[in-house]
């Protein structure tokens, strides 16, 4: 169908821009194939089950609140026997707290963290030679030259030892690339299985919906952001050292953000909602034809919709100027790293 085409196109589109374009030396294709993959078949499997696991609980929490709250509203409690539709709607619009709370919740500790977490640990679940300790090269080489000094080999064996020795080994900047390239190959193989959940599953069965729906999620592309703004903490890590660099520096910014953004969507959607039962313009079900004003209110409205997707692009445009900024200060400090590691290897030799 042409949604699932124009899916695998922006997923494969942002791919070849990502590594192709400007670091397709940095990370093979078959490792990019490796990691898209993983993001696909399971990093979103792992999301759908802890993201259902956490909403449980919360919506168990929830629902003690709610009922405490009925039983301490006695308009509320006499609304339940008479009118259980009419007191939910006035729960909806009497107590904003309580779903801003909610809208929080499931915001930034249910889609956020969770996600930021499966497509981490997604990363670290595929190994390739391209992205393997560099250590371990540059010490053969080493051995090769020590064992040559005490064995007294030949002049032409010292001199192929020290070739070994002088080997090119990958640089600090590329394999910062290359991991990069790797999370960010991870978060669209999870971002491309996840708009065909969101188009297929739950919109509704409409060509327009769907492509729509595809749209939308295609101008905001924060899963393939955050797992970029996660790489710039892993090489501060593992590449330049810094231990004190721990899972919750390095997920903080893209959860900020990934959080941020679906908030701002999300309680977008249920003031939208509220001002609707508050205008009696919600679909009651009293009698309302497909064809009337039931069907009608299910229209989407793009003027109550255009503040938070101007929102949503301005925490865009933050998160591109953030990775921009960290990347470019990161750059600087691994071509640092690879000039100081050139001018050690001129004078060991």
């Amino acid at each position: 169908q042409p949604p699932a085409v124009l899916t695998l196109v922006q997923a494969f589109f942002i791919e070849w821009l990502v590594h192709w374009k400007y670091c397709r030396f940095d990370l093979s294709f078959d490792s990019v194939v490796k990691y898209f993959a993983c993001g696909f078949l399971l990093t979103t499997p792992m999301a759908v089950l802890f993201e259902g696991i956490i909403s449980t609980l919360t919506s168990l929490i929830g629902g003690f609140v709610v009922v405490f709250i009925f039983a301490s509203d006695d308009d509320i409690a006499s609304e339940v026997q008479a009118d259980p539709t009419k007191a939910i709607k006035d729960f909806v619009v009497k107590y904003q707290g309580f779903f801003v709370f909610n809208v929080f919740i499931n915001s930034f500790v249910v889609a956020a963290m969770c996600e930021e977490l499966v497509k981490y640990f997604g990363y670290w679940m595929v190994v390739v030679p391209d992205l393997l300790p560099q250590e371990q090269r540059v010490n053969l080489a080493s051995r090769n030259t020590t064992d040559a000094s005490n064995t007294e080999e030949s002049e032409e064996d010292l001199d192929t030892n020290q070739n070994n020795q002088l080997q090119p080994r990958k640089s600090a900047v590329s394999t910062g690339n290359a991991i990069t390239v790797a999370m960010v190959s991870v978060a669209l193989g999870f971002a491309c299985c996840e708009n065909l959940i969101y188009i297929f599953v739950y919109s509704p069965p409409s060509l327009g919906m769907e492509i729509s729906t595809l749209l939308a999620r295609s101008l905001f592309p924060v899963h393939p952001l955050c797992a970029a703004i996660q790489s710039i903490g892993v090489c501060k890590r593992d590449l330049e050292g810094n231990r004190k660099f721990g899972l919750g520096r390095i997920l903080s910014p893209a959860v900020l953000l990934h959080g941020s953004f679906d908030f701002v969507l999300m309680l977008a959607a249920y003031y939208q909602q509220r001002e609707t039962i508050i205008e009696g313009n919600d679909d009651d079900g009293n009698g309302a034809g497909p064809d009337s004003e039931g069907e009608a209110t299910k229209e989407v409205d793009l003027a109550a919709q255009l503040p938070s997707l101007i929102a949503g692009f301005v925490f865009v445009i933050i998160g591109i100027v953030y990775y921009a900024v960290e990347s470019r200060k990161q750059s600087r400090r691994l071509m640092s790293m690879d000039n100081a590691a050139r001018d050690q290897s001129s004078l060991l030799v």
